[in-house]
């Protein structure tokens, strides 16, 4: 049987409240036919969790829309997607240039030819200083069609500046696509992982920072080149662990777009990644206070739309959580997991899953360090529970391990028997089974049977630690290897989690 289609739902539970606001006032504006009715329909789909067209149908009973149903739900998405491109319409400089064309066109089949001049003089300033290169070639085609009818003295000389000028703009466009194919490469790399835990994958990153494009930043033409070049070459370092290398690319996209401030005002969630992307490689050198300085300057961006709003607290929240955690400021991260909660489900869909994965994960790890493991547990749970996904397989994995040590720490050893040869099976057929699981795997089931003898436990838990230096450094220093060698410290020395911490930091801050 044919599934329903979804499309409408989506679309409409992806609507602002002023987004909602506007429509249901389009939809008046408009007059139609059964427009109650109309919005009848739109309002029991938008109190639905889940898509359910039989209630929908059923709370249309009786209504003329509900004969003719999927013809009216096609009309009613047509209409959401236009009062949306209506109310976005002044949202940006791409949609005051397509504007700008719009009007040419309507002015060219009224022969206006001078006026359409004008027009596209206006419109290409606009693409020339935003660096909108598709737009800029639609409008200097247009430029040289409208030659044809102003027939100017100097046409030849018009012409060939014309021609001249589209060609310089196509080379900036081929230069720009080749930037944006090895940026989309790089994305999808980081997205999957933080780790280099295999030799496929670090040859992949070795193959893409050589290629040729790659070796001067003088070799990208505009603005979105050079930002590409640079982050690529960031997260290329981040991936090697050359932090302070990474940093140094990050600064440099900063810079960029401080230098172009009108760029800024038109992409504020890229400026706002390019600074986060900053705090997060100072996060890496434990440079605290100066991640502090770059936050505060991240919350000073105002923003305009709900989703804008969404990528800013899922950033903003996942480096205020990382900076309290790392500077053992644990009473201050947790209370700051209501926020963020209430957070998650208010944008809800709007949360890139990389991110709530990350976020997810920092909380369990902050309950954890806290030594309160039902907490740990519950969202650790979250992250095992989560829609199956590609991105952050490092923390997916991670979380698998985690709960098992969550379970030893609660005394909860029946699970653990079952539960690890269930995650060893799971991670060994997606080839993901590396030498800290392995190592994990090994040990826990060992203290169980070690713990009622302090002796015996010793020398499990000192093997354990041997076993887990080891393996550090390089592409094994995977996610997770830091707490769980911390976690087994404080076994030994028979402490807290949280007093190794307190203590680390405290050692660290003397240097």
């Amino acid at each position: 049987m044919r599934a329903k289609s979804t499309n409408l739902f989506e679309l409409i539970k992806s609507l602002s409240v002023q987004e909602h606001r506007y429509f249901t006032k389009y939809l008046k504006e408009h007059r139609l036919k059964y427009v109650d009715e109309l919005e009848k329909l739109f309002n029991l789909i938008k109190g639905q969790k889940e898509y359910d067209e039989k209630a929908v149908k059923l709370g249309l009973k009786g209504t003329y829309i509900s004969k003719f149903f999927p013809q009216y739900k096609s009309q009613l998405q047509d209409l959401v997607q236009r009062s949306l491109i209506n109310y976005h319409k002044d949202a940006s400089i791409e949609a005051d240039i397509h504007h700008l064309l719009h009007v040419e066109t309507i002015l060219r089949q009224k022969n206006l030819y001078d006026q359409c001049s004008k027009v596209l003089r206006q419109a290409r300033d606009k693409a020339f200083k935003y660096e909108h290169h598709l737009l800029e070639v639609e409008i200097l085609k247009r430029q040289i069609l409208l030659l044809g009818e102003l027939f100017p003295k100097d046409y030849n000389e018009v012409l060939n500046k014309l021609i001249s000028e589209k060609n310089a703009v196509l080379l900036k466009l081929q230069s720009e696509s080749e930037y944006r194919d090895l940026n989309q490469r790089m994305f999808f790399l980081i997205r999957k992982t933080n780790n280099l835990r295999n030799d496929a994958l670090e040859q992949e990153l070795d193959e893409l920072i050589g290629n040729p494009i790659l070796k001067n930043e003088n070799d990208a033409f505009n603005f979105w080149s050079k930002v590409m070049f640079n982050y690529i070459h960031a997260q290329y370092y981040k991936l090697k662990k050359k932090h302070s290398v990474s940093i140094k690319y990050r600064k440099r996209i900063v810079e960029l777009w401080q230098l172009y401030p009108h760029k800024v005002e038109e992409n504020r969630r890229f400026y706002l990644e390019a600074l986060f992307n900053l705090i997060g490689a100072l996060h890496n050198v434990k440079s605290y206070e100066e991640s502090k300085v770059w936050l505060k300057e991240a919350k000073k961006i105002g923003f305009k739309s709900e989703i804008e709003d969404a990528h800013a607290f899922e950033q903003a929240k996942l480096y205020e959580l990382l900076i309290f955690m790392n500077t053992n400021s644990l009473e201050e991260a947790l209370e700051l997991v209501p926020e963020i909660d209430s957070g998650l489900k208010k944008f809800n869909t709007l949360i890139q899953n990389s991110y709530r994965l990350a976020i997810y994960h920092n909380i369990c790890l902050t309950y954890f360090i806290s030594d309160d493991h039902k907490s740990a547990l519950k969202w650790v749970n979250r992250i095992i529970d989560i829609d199956k996904t590609e991105e952050r397989q490092d923390i997916q994995d991670f979380s698998k391990i985690l709960r098992l040590i969550i379970f030893y720490c609660l005394g909860k050893y029946d699970l653990i028997e079952s539960q690890v040869r269930a995650t060893k099976r799971l991670l060994k057929k997606n080839d993901r089974l590396y030498d800290l699981e392995t190592t994990i795997i090994k040990y826990l089931p060992m203290l169980i049977v070690s713990n009622h003898n302090r002796t015996e436990e010793m020398e499990v838990l000192h093997s354990f630690k041997e076993e887990l230096n080891n393996i550090e450094g390089g592409k094994n220093s995977a996610l997770g290897m830091q707490e769980t060698g911390l976690w087994v410290e404080s076994k030994i020395r028979g402490i807290t989690f949280r007093a190794l911490l307190k203590e680390l930091i405290e050692k660290e801050g003397k240097k």
